[in-house]
């Protein structure tokens, strides 16, 4: 009878935690899915979908829903694998750079000040009960002086711009106000060193065996785990036992292993996890946020002082001699406040140091920055176009970038642009029909261009995508142009270039779906489905065998 009672209890006691589990999963799936119906909302509308998780995390806070502890776990291993991904970008070299290293403390010194006068502003007017230390005011002019990763590494993949003049550097500026965001996050909390800490210099002879095992791991899922142990376990977990911030030691071990070849498949392989989880801390912040109308004034009225921070992006750019169309596309594309605010604020708020209310104010935003520069980022070469002419006459004469002048093109009967896969076969293909002085490939990949010039083709660096190339384009001889860009984007700008300067020749591209078919044919551009026309060579080759 005894054991009978206790095997009920058991059962009893299992029961009753695998009904409080299964609450807490269906919680977690509602609050999911309120996220994924806001995100698709903001996607579908040209937004970025975190503005949608948050605002997910603002209406669920609305509905007075208490969320289960564990999407706080998510987020703090959504941080984690963050900073971890930024040790992995982390270029000692391309950072050390003048004009990087100028430009990014000069812009965070220049931003922090600005910002810091307009809290003064905000807090005299919608919170006059809260009186701001100078520890807190320097915390959130530092936080908010930042530019959002995430946003900027979208919008240059998506163009197809990360290795573009202004794209590597973006990313360059980006990287350096990450490491000053990690170590922001690493004196927030005022937490000294355990004596332990000197464990840490054991990650010195530790990079070899992180190295070896690299080298045998394969490339399926236990690259994936392997990338996991890296960032939670030996960075996270080991730096919080030594007394030194967990995020820190995740943004150490990451720049570990950064040089390490496989250190790129290791972050395209955790890429789409550290997303998911970001997502847990983007809802954290709306759940912990209240939306009160004075906080949406007062975020709103921060949002003014990204005007003085587009144009201090844009003349200390143009200042050290980068052209005025780098120097428009950079500020444009750093304008935004970062989700790294976020980060920083809501530690901030978990320490006493700020109320609450700044959490809400710095999460409207950062919402409102990506609702400005979105459409902004989305027409930037328009924007360019329109105003070159005023943007020529304050850029230098001699820049840092190498500009093609007098394009003379007298020969030149077949332009093939871009010089992947596809345009190289295009280039093979086309000797076939024109002499190799006939032929120009154009690629804005410095590495490509290098190496098809060694084995003794007709390339140039230059980026087609860039107006001014265009407007050097002084012959019109041209019979044929292959847009064969991997960005579809790429190659729509490029249409647009070509149908404005009414060529008198034959246009081709390859797309990938059938929409995208569609806009290019509405360019006149006689466009294939890559996919199709794979099989249609493929059926030839097989029959002429």
């Amino acid at each position: 009878m005894i054991f009978n009672l206790g095997h009920n209890l058991v059962l009893a006691g299992k029961n009753k935690r695998f009904a409080v589990n299964l609450e807490k999963l269906e919680t977690i799936a509602y609050l999911f899915t309120l996220a994924a119906v806001a995100g698709l909302v903001c996607h579908k509308i040209g937004l970025p979908p975190l503005i949608g998780f948050l605002i997910a995390g603002f209406s669920y806070n609305s509905l007075g829903l208490n969320p289960p502890k564990e999407v706080y776990l998510l987020s703090d291993l959504g941080i984690a694998l963050l900073l971890f991904f930024v040790g992995l970008k982390l270029d000692l070299k391309s950072l050390l750079k003048i004009e990087i290293l100028s430009l990014s403390l000069f812009n965070i010194i220049a931003n922090s000040l600005f910002v810091a006068l307009g809290l003064l502003l905000i807090g005299s007017l919608f919170l006059k009960d809260q009186n701001l230390p100078i520890e807190s005011i320097a915390l959130l002019s530092i936080a908010l002086s930042l530019s959002s990763t995430v946003f900027a590494v979208k919008v240059l993949d998506n163009k197809g711009d990360l290795i573009s003049v202004h794209g590597k550097l973006i990313i360059g500026i980006l990287i350096i106000q990450d490491v000053i965001a990690a170590v922001l996050l690493a004196i927030t909390e005022a937490k000294f060193p355990e004596q332990t800490a000197f464990l840490i210099l054991l990650l010195v002879p530790a990079k070899f065996v992180i190295y070896k095992i690299l080298d045998h791991i394969g490339h399926d899922e236990l690259l994936v785990l392997f990338g996991l142990l890296l960032a939670l376990v030996l960075g996270y977990a080991f730096f919080n036992f030594t007394g030194v911030k967990g995020e820190l030691g995740a943004l150490v071990v990451g720049a570990l292993v950064a040089n390490h070849p496989k250190s790129g498949e290791m972050s395209q392989a955790l890429f789409s996890l550290k997303e998911f989880l970001l997502i847990g801390f983007f809802l954290t912040i709306g759940i912990n946020s209240d939306l009160s109308i004075q906080n949406i004034l007062a975020g709103s009225l921060l949002c003014l002082f990204l005007i003085p921070r587009g144009l201090l992006y844009f003349f200390s750019s143009n200042y050290i001699k980068f052209r005025s169309r780098t120097s428009l596309f950079t500020s444009i594309t750093l304008t935004t406040y970062s989700e790294f605010s976020l980060i920083v604020v809501s530690i901030g708020y978990t320490q006493g140091l700020l109320s609450v209310d700044w959490l809400t104010i710095t999460a409207v935003a950062v919402s409102l920055s990506f609702l400005i520069t979105t459409p902004l980022e989305k027409n930037s070469e328009n924007i360019y176009e329109r105003i070159h002419k005023y943007l020529r006459t304050i850029e230098h004469k001699e820049t840092k970038e190498n500009q093609i002048k007098d394009l003379h093109m007298k020969h030149v009967k077949a332009l093939v642009i871009g010089m992947g896969r596809i345009g190289s076969g295009a280039y093979e293909e086309l000797q076939n029909s024109f002499k190799q002085n006939e032929i120009l490939s154009i690629e804005h990949d410095e590495k490509k261009v290098l190496s098809h010039k060694s084995e003794k083709k007709n390339v140039i660096l230059a980026d087609a995508n860039d107006l001014d190339f265009w407007s050097n384009l002084n012959e019109k001889t041209v019979e044929v142009i292959i847009l064969a860009m991997p960005k579809h984007h790429s190659n729509i700008e490029a249409a647009k270039q070509i149908k404005n300067l009414n060529l008198d020749c034959q246009i081709y591209a390859v797309a990938r779906f059938d929409e995208e078919v569609e806009e290019l044919q509405s360019l006149g551009v006689t466009a294939f489905h890559i996919y199709t026309e794979a099989g249609v060579g493929l059926a030839r080759q097989t029959y002429k065998t």
